[in-house]
């Protein structure tokens, strides 16, 4: 699974830069309808932890460039958000 894809995909979809919390949870729910609400937040809360986005109250920016990851026809993404498969919690954390 690739968070970054899962993470650009709010900012790709609706074309801007940045976006509530409550439009990242949507696109990825209702626009997409690849999560349920709860693993929306998941992934969102992911994202932050892994520093791909920078959350500044209720908004939400990509801390890299969103035009760069490209959303394959058909993409579904699994909720294993364990990100950096492979990697124990030690190395992600270094």
């Amino acid at each position: 699974m690739s968070l970054r894809r899962v993470v650009a995909a709010p900012f790709l979809r609706r074309d801007v830069e940045e976006v509530t919390r409550a439009e990242f949870i949507y696109s990825l729910t209702g626009d997409l309808g690849w999560f349920e609400p709860d693993e929306a937040e998941e992934a969102l809360l992911a994202g932050v932890n892994e520093g791909l986005l920078n959350e500044e109250g209720d908004q939400l920016r990509p801390r890299f460039d969103v035009g760069e990851k490209e959303i394959p026809e058909g993409f579904e993404p699994s909720t294993n958000f364990g990100v950096d498969e492979g990697r124990d919690i030690f190395e992600r954390a270094v």
